[in-house]
């Protein structure tokens, strides 16, 4: 892939640090490889790229020149990332490795565009990556392939990715393991214990085991750090059905269509909620519902 297809208008390449990499690899024991990744490690993903640019000049094919590239290209711009890689997956002497693959279909997933997303990542037969398990494990539970995305965080977090406890969790929640999960969302929220999503996905299992005080416990601490959490909100309202508050279920429903008006569940379950203490309310707010939802 030509060069300058990694340079992005707006993103200055410095010259001095070409010229700089050029002069590294006449020294003794210079590697512009090497020191693009030092580089990227450090976080300074322009320079990185320059050396990169380098390598990728004299071997277009380097699978270390474009995983370390995208990397550095993602970390700066995704959109550009995706681009860039998109082009490069389209020449025919560009063989991608499993990271920059990776990016692409993690980037294509998250837009929508999991067909794409998931063909890219069945047609590499390579070994992969703990990213890479993790985003074939999201593609599925996107798709609701749950097995399948139970396989694919489990192989991403024996490979050491920081992230697929929680995202195994969410799955084995989703078929009802609920103590497994459990112990998967410990393991995360040891390392990132203020990470929302996961404590709140920890309070919908003692929810669902009917342990209410112990998940609004949960959810009160995730609203203590943002109380415009949507999903703690909409499990608060949740334990205050099952306790039989309903006038706590309607702010807090309430809360939740406010931030989001196209919550389906939230209105529709709001407007259940207002059946035991106004059903005059609740029928208003049911034929809104259809008028708006169905």
């Amino acid at each position: 892939m030509p060069v300058k297809n990694l340079k992005k208008t707006g993103i200055l390449l410095i010259p001095l640090v070409i010229s700089v990499a050029l002069a590294a690899a006449d020294r003794p024991g210079g590697d512009l490889l090497s020191r693009a990744d030092e580089l990227r490690l450090r976080g300074a993903h322009e320079e990185a790229l320059a050396y990169y640019e380098q390598v990728l000049a004299e071997d277009p094919a380097s699978p270390a020149a474009w995983a370390g590239a995208a990397a550095s290209l993602e970390a700066l711009d995704e959109a550009w990332a995706l681009a860039v890689l998109a082009e490069a997956l389209g020449e025919p002497e560009t063989a991608l490795p499993v990271p920059a693959l990776t990016v692409l279909a993690d980037g294509w997933a998250r837009r929508g565009a999991t067909e794409k997303a998931q063909k890219l990542l069945a047609s590499e037969a390579q070994e992969g990556t703990g990213r890479y398990y993790l985003v074939r494990g999201r593609i599925n539970l996107a798709r609701g392939e749950l097995p399948g995305a139970i396989k694919g965080f489990k192989k991403a977090r024996a490979a050491g990715d920081a992230a697929a406890p929680y995202y195994l969790a969410e799955a084995l929640i989703e078929t009802g393991h609920y103590d497994e999960a459990e112990l998967y969302l410990d393991e995360f929220l040891d390392v990132f214990p203020y990470v929302a999503q996961a404590r709140c996905a920890r309070a919908e299992i003692y929810l669902r085991r009917g342990e209410n005080e112990r998940a609004a416990e949960e959810l009160a601490e995730v609203l203590a750090l943002d109380r415009r959490n949507k999903r703690a909100l909409f499990d608060m309202a949740t334990v205050a059905a099952a306790r039989g508050d309903y006038g706590e279920a309607i702010r807090r429903y309430g809360d939740v269509v406010g931030l989001d008006p196209g919550e389906e569940r939230a209105f529709y379950l709001l407007a259940k909620a207002y059946e035991y203490v106004d059903p005059l309310v609740a029928a208003q707010k049911l034929e809104e519902y259809r008028r708006r939802f169905k």
